[in-house]
């Protein structure tokens, strides 16, 4: 029945490139966000618990809502240049201005 569940949400900032399909390869370490929808949870703490005891990092938030629209509001701006620049997520900070300085993305 909807709403009859607690509403748990996740969301991570974890990079991972694609080498091919069904292969990636991990960007190094983020974090995850969980929440309850809210509601304090000792499962989701549990489930934080367990990432962190992975060497993950965790947290209990009581909303991912904003978060998740921060994520979109990143990739909508970095994943189109990485497409355009064929370059991989991570290397896009490097200083590159003049390797495409004469392809016009770079005044």
């Amino acid at each position: 029945r909807p709403g009859s569940l607690p509403r748990w949400t996740c969301i991570n900032f974890v990079g991972a490139t694609l080498v091919q399909p069904g292969v990636l390869r991990f960007g190094g370490p983020g974090v995850t966000f969980l929440s309850a929808g809210g509601c304090p949870s000792a499962r989701v703490e549990q489930l934080a618990a367990l990432l962190r005891a992975a060497s993950m990092e965790a947290s209990v938030v009581p909303s991912v809502d904003t978060l998740a629209w921060k994520k979109l509001a990143v990739n909508a701006a970095i994943n189109p240049l990485t497409a355009l620049l064929r370059v991989p997520n991570g290397k896009l900070l490097e200083d590159r201005s003049s390797e495409h300085q004469d392809e016009g993305y770079v005044s």
